[in-house]
């Protein structure tokens, strides 16, 4: 499936793929290399255990790119699905939900690799709510083999009823999982077109209006039962749940007990409310003076420069001096005139109050930022440099020609009728004055044509 979405600035496309199952789902594996020699009869086996270990019994922040609907946040988020999208294609299914997998090996020797996502996205409202516990996973899970059993693991206990009331069903699952490969072809000068792989996990509820939301990213490993057997290779061979469910039925949720122990990966609190809140409301009921310097001062003109955003900060100055400048952010509490001008250096930024003898660098620390902000852009440092040695090249050809014309003309010679090979005498000077002058300049220091 494809989106493309066109604007002023960028063209963004967008493809939605059913999934992203990586070569080897974490699990242990068996290495296994064979030698012969035919010639003596000789054979070699050498066999290595390994283990491929992702996330289990937590995410890391790094792991987790946004979240909708946003932390915290209260907003008509009634008919909203939440999710979560997550930094690595592959994470939905790095392990997998199958509680036992029996099959004959094939002739590859290669397990089966199933497409449903080991992780689920489950919203409880008000009084559904569970507190999440924590404690050591050889605490919370005594039978499970893993590396470290003094490793947190973070869980709720939700009653068996409801979670089979408000789960999505195995067959479900991939459905509320995908990959989305997202190209955006930037306008703006200097850009280059980004493309960037995530894969998101959306909840199967919609949230209540009034009431707290909490967004749990459970784990679903080993809550889901079914077998494999010889006569369904056909379905081995896809690991797509959907086609499984056509050879053995559906396949159910084992859970033993009264409740089932959900190991929480990740959680997110938001509100729904139905209430006609406009942001231009939020933003009206801003307490303008939480921008200004709390403190007051005597001099009643300082007093109007404090209350209009500014504060004063030490600036060091270029050539060493120190002094204290006003400042002010791109927040104020009044509204201010675009300039409508540019300008090529931070220094002609600079405001000078002659009343109170003070300097207002607001401006020019924005145009530095911005300066620093440009350079870090490799795509632009790039053209920045080519336009620079070009520049050059230009300069040094025009004004070696002129002095290589001046002198031929003191001795009666045109210039246009001498012959030097195949490139002419006007591009050979030309060249080599330009190469010239650009090994003096990189010699010097290339990066002050930056400042």
């Amino acid at each position: 499936m494809k989106a493309v979405i066109n604007s002023q600035e960028e063209k963004v496309q967008i493809d939605y793929i059913e999934s992203c199952v990586p070569p080897m789902q974490s699990g242990e594996y068996q290495i296994s290399v064979t030698q012969k020699i035919d010639a003596i009869g000789y054979q070699a086996v050498q066999t290595q255990n390994i283990r491929i270990e992702g996330p289990r019994f937590s995410l890391a922040e790094a792991d987790v790119e946004s979240v909708y609907p946003p932390v915290g946040m209260k907003g008509k988020f009634r008919t909203t699905l939440p999710h979560i999208v997550f930094q690595r294609r592959t994470l939905p299914w790095e392990r997998t939900p199958i509680k036992q997998v029996t099959m004959l090996a094939n002739e590859a020797g290669t397990p089966p690799r199933f497409k449903t996502p080991w992780m689920a996205l489950l919203l409880l409202c008000g009084n559904e709510i569970e507190e999440i516990k924590s404690d050591p996973v050889s605490k919370v899970y005594p039978e499970t083999d893993v590396l470290n059993k003094k490793e947190i693991c973070h869980y709720i206990d939700l009653d068996k009823d409801l979670f089979l009331r408000i789960m999505p069903t195995p067959s479900e699952l991939t459905f509320l999982c995908h990959t989305r490969r997202v190209n955006i072809t930037a306008q703006s000068v200097g850009d280059d077109p980004l493309t960037d792989m995530h894969s998101v996990l959306i909840g199967n509820r919609l949230p209540v209006n009034d009431v707290k939301s909490r967004a749990y990213v459970v784990s679903l490993e080993g809550y889901i039962n079914h077998e494999v057997h010889e006569n369904n290779e056909r379905c081995i061979g896809n690991g797509n749940i959907p086609e499984m469910v056509k050879c053995f039925g559906e396949d159910k949720y084992v859970i033993e007990g009264a409740t089932a122990r959900l190991t929480v990966l990740y959680s997110w609190d938001f509100y729904s409310s139905d209430s006609d809140v406009h942001i231009k409301d939020l933003f009206d009921k801003l307490d303008i003076n939480s921008l200004t310097y709390s403190k007051t001062v005597k001099n009643e003109s300082t007093n109007a420069i404090l209350s209009h955003g500014f504060v004063p900060v030490q600036h060091k100055l270029r050539e060493g001096s120190q002094t204290v400048s006003f400042y002010r952010g791109p927040f104020t509490p009044n509204i201010i005139e675009n300039a409508g001008y540019s300008f090529d250096s931070a220094d002609s930024l600079y405001k000078y109050d002659p009343e109170i003898g003070m300097f207002d660098v607001s401006y020019a620390a924005a145009w530095q930022e911005g300066r620093l902000l440009t350079m870090n852009s490799k795509a632009i440092a790039v053209k920045i440099m080519r336009s620079r040695t070009n520049n050059l090249r230009m300069l040094a050809g025009i004004c070696a020609n002129r002095q290589l014309e001046s002198r031929l003309k003191t001795r009666g010679e045109d210039m246009d009728k001498l012959s030097f090979g195949k490139e002419g005498v006007h591009n050979t000077v030309a060249r080599k004055a330009g190469h010239a002058l650009l090994d003096f300049f990189n010699q010097k220091d290339t990066d002050r044509f930056f400042w």
